[in-house]
């Protein structure tokens, strides 16, 4: 396994992008690039043999410039948004909240903003670190980001609307990453939207960082779907503490960039928390996919469910890799993690490996499933026996295999979303 060498990763970058902040800032800058530096790629023996890192733009890129103070704080129209903001290269362009959102207590800042106005909050969501997650690529995120948001739900604050983020590339040949804080406390509630998207087809690096703490009997429901450009190296760690009682839902779609490397980690904390995961990635021509899915169970009676499925045309590759742990404190634990690839071509590649490490035999459940294997040309048959041409009959296929992961978004818009940009994986 090769290590990937990243060439704006250096001390100065760290630095440049810390400049008038408190001296914290520059301390946890300077810790997180030592630990980049010093953490490999993969450091699982049951992994490490399975990693993608080629295919990302990193010598072609320069870091991107500390962020412009972002916008003040706007007002949505009601009947749309609880929240809504927008990272353009790593720098937020704009933040807006509904009045009644705004009366509930829910705070929407930007992080360069709470670190003016608000720092003991920022230093206290900053420096927290939803699961201590060791990943390499989630310390390069938080060594050089350029900004991010905060997203603050006060206790019992149930909001109605979802919270949407867009993040977007617009500068050609820049490595830009932004972090997203998300904190419920207790009883609160809130659905998170999140996009990715390109406006122009230019060698570039993303990285998205997000954090998320779900409070006593607290429920996220985070979707993010991925469509940056062809040229783009996507570098995406999402993490989640959860406790007593607390629910957190991914729902994540992986369509653009030419590698994603992607790894979302939940601890679930409290006992009696849960977890359910659903992922779907869809490749075409030289795309790469680096998936990798962890739930750590350490509250008594904490449930998760990981389904991750990939669908890969041409030449693309795509690796789904998961590992449910159960610690020793995780009495009665009920999980199950499945790993699924469809290959459209011959040329496409994939390896699923699902993984479970147990140290307590009071285990209600722990079921893993893991397969790769070419579409089925015998139901390809069968469709047109029943006079359904053969092109539609792989894609009527291909929607069925994927289906079970796209109906967890609860979204209408990102179904939408999700079942266009699959669409345009045809053309």
């Amino acid at each position: 396994m090769a290590e990937l060498v990243v060439p704006f990763a250096r001390r100065e970058g760290a630095e440049g992008l810390a400049k008038g902040s408190p001296p914290w800032v520059l301390e946890a800058r300077l810790a997180a690039l030592h630990r980049f530096e010093t953490t490999p790629v993969e450091s699982s023996p049951l992994f490490n043999k399975h990693v993608i890192t080629d295919g990302a733009p990193v010598t072609l890129v320069d870091l991107g410039p500390v962020a412009s103070p972002a916008p003040e704080l706007g007002t949505l129209p009601a009947g749309g948004f609880s929240a809504h903001a927008r990272i353009v290269d790593g720098a937020v362009a704009s933040l807006a909240v509904s009045e009644e959102a705004r009366e509930g207590g829910l705070v929407l800042s930007s992080i360069s903003g709470a670190l003016a106005g608000k720092p003991r909050l920022a230093e206290e969501l900053l420096t927290a670190g939803a699961t201590d997650q060791a990943d390499k690529f989630f310390q390069l995120t938080r060594a050089l980001f350029q900004d991010g948001i905060i997203l603050d739900v006060p206790a019992g604050l149930k909001l109605k609307a979802p919270v949407r983020l867009e993040v977007v590339q617009r500068a050609p040949k820049l490595a830009s990453f932004a972090r997203v804080i998300v904190r419920l406390a207790e009883g609160a509630s809130a659905e998170f939207l999140e996009s990715h998207a390109s406006s122009i087809d230019a060698p570039s690096v993303q990285g998205i960082g997000c954090e998320a703490q779900v409070g006593d009997e607290a429920s996220l429901h985070y979707s993010a779907v991925g469509n940056f450009g062809p040229q783009v190296g996507v570098f995406l760690n999402r993490q989640a503490a959860v406790l007593r009682r607390g629910k957190a839902h991914w729902s994540l779609g992986n369509f653009g960039g030419a590698l994603t490397k992607s790894l979302t980690h939940t601890k679930l904390l409290g006992n009696d928390s849960r977890v359910k995961h659903t992922e779907v990635v869809f490749g075409a021509q030289a795309q790469k996919f680096d998936i990798s899915s962890f739930v750590t169970h350490i509250g008594h009676r904490a449930q998760s469910d990981v389904l991750a499925r990939a669908a890969l045309r041409h030449k693309s590759r795509g690796n789904v890799k998961g590992m449910i742990t159960i610690d020793h404190k995780g009495l009665n634990a009920d999980s199950y993690l499945g790993q699924f690839a469809l290959l459209l071509d011959r040329e496409a590649k994939s390896v699923a490996i699902p993984g479970l490490e147990i140290e307590t035999a009071q285990v209600v459940r722990a079921k893993h499933a893991a397969a790769v294997q070419q579409i089925d040309e015998n139901q390809v048959f069968y469709l047109q026996s029943r006079g359904v041409p053969p092109e539609t009959a792989r894609r009527l296929i291909v929607e069925g295999f994927l289906n079970p992961v796209i109906e967890g978004i609860s979204s209408e818009e990102f179904r939408a979303e999700v079942h266009r940009l699959i669409e345009a994986k045809w053309g």
